[in-house]
């Protein structure tokens, strides 16, 4: 039986790939150059005095970052994202800064001649990969800054106020900090195992045939679908245990009572997941209580139980995963800039 894998987005994919909610009667965004930023004002809207709600009349927007965040729509194949953070969720609540984010790093070269030179150069801890903070606090702006092929390229950028840019600056290393290497992952990293499948299953009342119910149950929860993070390997130590019991007549309908509790192995160490429901069928149902003869009451509840037990252990499995270095980039500004906002 095919499976959908409970993936969460990463932050990347939600910002370059979700679609906008538009905002009637405002025009598209046009970001003017980022070195246009004089530490107040930029685009026509300035900080701490532009409400959320005069920004929608001014520009369409679309889906935030995070809470208290809007993007400002522009174009499809844009080169960057910019998106606005507010000091609160209310209409009249007012802009705290701008953020940044390019599709593909660009070239910064021209911004840094225009602003007269390099700026504060400084280096946060935990990172993945080389990159830096180069500031101009007077001007409100911070760059999230690469080195490729020998040339500075722009990932991403901070227009706040010069106090809250100099205190990012100075909350900094002056110094290069470690780069953190990280350990190469298999496929094998993001897989959950079980090798070891019991179903027991138990009806009073209800009449159709145990051995057959237990049979389709064992071989739906083997048979799964290849891009599943969760696997039957007969090696695996991991186990997967069913428990259903019936009981009732076709007068009165029949309870249901559905136990899935999954331990499943990783390269890790061990997940978890399980779920506990207790349903009531009406007797109509009852010619239709087996899976195979797609009884709806009993086949939902059923599969729901599962789904919801393994949904318990993808989403862990995912949590393992460490974030690529252009994700942990990437969270790393995205936090600085709801530091400036409010949350």
């Amino acid at each position: 039986m095919t499976r959908r894998c409970l993936f969460f987005a990463c932050i990347v994919t939600a910002l370059f790939a979700v679609g906008s909610r538009r905002s009637r009667g405002a025009e598209p965004f046009t970001p003017p150059p980022i070195e246009s930023f004089d530490g107040s004002s930029w685009a026509g809207a300035t900080l701490l005095k532009t409400t959320q709600g005069e920004l929608k009349k001014m520009f369409k927007t679309g889906r935030g970052v995070g809470p208290n965040s809007t993007e400002l729509s522009q174009p499809k194949n844009a080169p960057s994202k910019v998106y606005a953070l507010f000091t609160g969720k209310r209409k009249e609540d007012t802009l705290a800064c701008f953020l940044v984010v390019y599709a593909a790093s660009a070239d910064w070269k021209p911004v840094e001649t225009s602003l007269g030179g390099p700026g504060v150069v400084r280096y946060a801890s935990g990172r993945t990969d080389d990159w830096r903070a180069e500031a101009y606090p007077t001007r409100g702006i911070v760059a999230q800054l690469l080195t490729q092929g020998g040339e500075s390229r722009v990932a991403a950028a901070l227009l706040t106020t010069p106090a809250q840019a100099e205190a990012l600056a100075n909350g900094l290393s002056k110094h290069p900090t470690e780069i953190s290497a990280q350990k190469p992952r298999t496929a094998a990293d993001d897989v959950a195992g079980f090798g070891t499948v019991t179903v027991n299953f138990s009806s009073k009342g209800v009449g159709f045939d145990e051995q057959k119910e237990r049979e389709t149950l064992e071989t739906m929860i083997k048979q799964r679908s290849p891009k599943s993070p969760l696997q039957f390997s007969p090696s695996s130590a991991g186990t997967y245990k069913l428990d259903i019991s019936t009981e009732g007549n076709t007068k009165t309908g029949y309870s249901i009572s559905i136990t899935c509790d999954i331990a499943a192995t990783t390269t890790e160490g061990e997940l978890s997941g399980n779920h506990f429901t207790t349903i009531r069928v009406p007797g109509l149902d009852s010619a239709k209580t087996s899976l195979d003869a797609g009884g709806i009451g009993y086949s939902i509840q059923v599969l729901s139980a599962m789904k919801t037990a393994e949904g318990q252990i993808q989403k862990e499995l995912k949590s393992r995963k460490p974030p690529t270095p252009e994700q942990a980039r990437l969270d790393w500004i995205v936090s600085r800039a709801f530091s400036f906002a409010g949350k």
